[in-house]
């Protein structure tokens, strides 16, 4: 009888690390890299000039609710998704019998890659949309050029942007892994080689948002 309680009992953990899993998965996809994407879109205005940047800010900032629909939308799971993901690099252990050297660097990658990541968004957050939330400061172009005339807030956000892209890339790999969307090993190379280059791609669009603030 108490074996079976047990058995019960442990079988419902492993049911909802199972699911939790999942949904650290899934909002690291939706909605957290569809906003990183849209947040990439709108600093690449900047490239426009000052002027163009501004109005697209200006406009984004005046939408009714705004905050109403940040804080469930984008906030709220990108704060589970930290502090799950905290949780999975605390208690997390490759196992290297079962996984190749470069998967358990893959592994350790993605897990430092996030805690980086999530420091980085946190002061990115605290600098600039916090500031707009609390005091109406606006995110307008001349605000972040002077973030970017300072040498160290230039290699703060391209560390913080290399890390970004990893763990987003990566992310999307483990994803289409994770749920079953990628079966066979032609299938996953074929997927890691997307990956990288997708990650690439958001590191180009990245720095030129960071050098359209410079120049």
């Amino acid at each position: 009888m108490a074996r079976a309680e047990r058995h019960s009992s442990a079988t419902s953990i492993d049911r909802r690390t199972f699911w939790l899993r999942r949904l650290h998965s899934l909002t690291g996809i939706l909605p957290i890299g569809l906003y990183v994407i849209i947040h990439l879109g709108i600093n690449s205005f900047a490239a426009s000039g000052a002027e163009t940047y501004d109005e697209v800010a200006e406009f984004l900032e005046s939408l009714p609710y705004l905050i109403l629909i940040e804080i469930p939308l984008i906030w709220a799971p990108i704060l589970y998704h930290s502090i799950y993901g905290i949780y999975i690099h605390a208690t997390g252990k490759p196992n290297p019998l079962q996984y190749t050297y470069a998967n358990n660097e893959m592994y350790w990658l993605q897990r430092w890659s996030g805690i980086v990541s999530l420091i980085f968004i946190g002061w990115h957050f605290w600098q600039t949309r916090l500031a707009n939330y609390l005091y109406g400061t606006p995110i307008e172009f001349e605000m972040m050029a002077r973030i970017f005339a300072e040498p160290g807030w230039v290699a703060f956000y391209v560390v913080g942007l290399v890390a970004v892209s990893f763990h987003f890339a990566n992310g999307l790999r483990t994803f289409l892994l994770t749920w079953g969307l990628v079966v066979g090993t032609r299938a996953r190379v074929v997927a890691a080689k997307v990956a990288a280059v997708f990650g690439a791609l958001v590191l180009a669009v990245s720095l030129a948002a960071i050098w359209a603030f410079i120049r």
